[in-house]
């Protein structure tokens, strides 16, 4: 399915649920940014209104689908799918590396054709092309593939294998009803940004990896060599390098290691715009009894960690697999760079004694080689820095 046909609700793929995403006319709509709320007081007596700034509101993206063999269990299964209460991830083909948390703004309105058709399955499905069970011929070159649905190797007579077109469904005895129509669904986010999927990017064998030609540039996500290149998010000489290539401010969490809790911490910020924050921590007034805290501007709080033992994800560097390993440790990190801990209880905010939670303003996505400094000011070691990319 090519891109603007599809997205992913839930962890579910439109395609699977016999739906494509459609326009509504000649072409496709689309709001570039969430909707923009003007905070604003009016006084009797004065000419119009005191504006006191802005605020973007939740974000909402009406879907147009089409169908013209959904099955029973497939309809049934858009019920299932689409009739959650909870907020799930929604991800659109053209944009794999951005996932909004979105839920159902109203219920979903199909309208459609009852058929009685020859029951059928896709031939790729029937005879799993592309997977180990080489009885449909999925063998090119020798190396096993994956052949979009109407094709499969055959044999020419000569002991090659060469592509064959057959047809893409396999038909069987019976009939079956079948719904051929159009709908319309609504999904709103009520934080209005999205979340990028990963921060480095994908490399050939990742899923997301196909396609990314498109959508790479657009990103401004590094690949794992620039950032290794530009030592991004590395503690290194009083200082982390920070990158962010999102579309708006995101808050960051700093993690303190235990050498440096109950010392005096300075953090000083310069953004692309020279919007400069700080944070300054008084000495001895984080307790000793943790292994670290967190300084997270995204909640204001700073947390004790405790150690604690989880099963994380990890890729096998040789293989290329993903592995799952059971780790005990203060900060726990899996393959896609997401952090985990387990906070004390403890909160540490007495000991800010200047500055403000400050966020990390945008890079120019267009410059790769441009990021800002976050300076740490403190005798401890093994700082990490988290953060998210947030797209409109």
């Amino acid at each position: 399915m090519g891109d603007f046909l599809g997205f992913t609700f839930g962890g579910v793929h439109s395609s699977d649920l016999g739906i494509t995403r459609v326009s509504g006319g000649d072409r496709y709509d689309e709001q570039l940014h969430p909707e923009i709320k003007d905070r604003t007081a009016e006084v009797p007596g004065v000419n119009g209104e005191y504006y006191f700034g802005s605020d973007f509101g939740p974000r909402s993206f009406d879907i147009e689908i089409a169908f013209d063999h959904l099955t029973e269990v497939q309809f049934r299964n858009l019920r299932k799918i689409f009739g959650t209460k909870h907020i799930q991830k929604l991800i659109f083909d053209e944009r794999p590396y951005k996932y909004y948390m979105a839920k159902l703004e109203s219920p979903v309105e199909l309208s459609y054709i009852c058929f009685d058709e020859p029951k059928k399955v896709r031939f790729s499905e029937k005879y799993n092309v592309g997977t180990i069970d080489t009885s449909a011929g999925a063998i090119e070159g020798g190396v096993l593939t994956e052949l979009p649905d109407g094709v499969r190797m055959v044999d020419d007579g000569e002991g090659n294998r060469v592509r064959e077109k057959v047809d893409p469904w396999v038909y069987e005895d019976g009939t079956e009803r079948i719904y051929k129509g159009e709908g319309k669904m609504t999904f709103v986010c009520h934080f209005p940004f999205a979340k990028s999927n990963f921060k480095v990017l994908p490399k050939a064998g990742n899923e997301y990896y196909k396609g990314s030609e498109e959508w790479a540039i657009s990103s401004g996500i590094l690949s794992a060599e620039e950032r290794q290149e530009l030592k991004i998010d590395t503690y290194e000489n009083g200082a982390i390098k920070v990158y962010n290539p999102g579309d708006v401010e995101t808050g960051f969490r700093l993690y303190v290691p235990a050498d440096a809790v109950g010392q005096s911490i300075t953090l000083s910020y310069g953004g692309a715009q020279l919007v400069v924050g700080s944070i300054e921590l008084k000495e001895n007034s984080m307790g000793t009894t943790d292994a670290g805290v967190i300084i997270d501007t995204n909640t204001g709080l700073i947390n004790g960690l405790i150690p604690s033992t989880m099963t994380i994800t990890h890729i096998d560097v040789e293989t290329g697999d993903v592995v799952e390993t059971e780790e005990t440790s203060v900060i726990h990190i899996d393959h896609n760079g997401n952090a985990y801990y387990t906070t004390s209880g403890n909160i540490y905010n007495k000991s800010v004694q200047a500055g403000y939670f400050f966020k990390l303003q945008p890079n120019r996505y267009e410059d790769t080689t441009e990021y800002s400094i976050l300076q740490i000011e403190s005798e401890g070691t093994g700082f990490q820095i988290f953060y998210d990319y947030l797209y409109f």
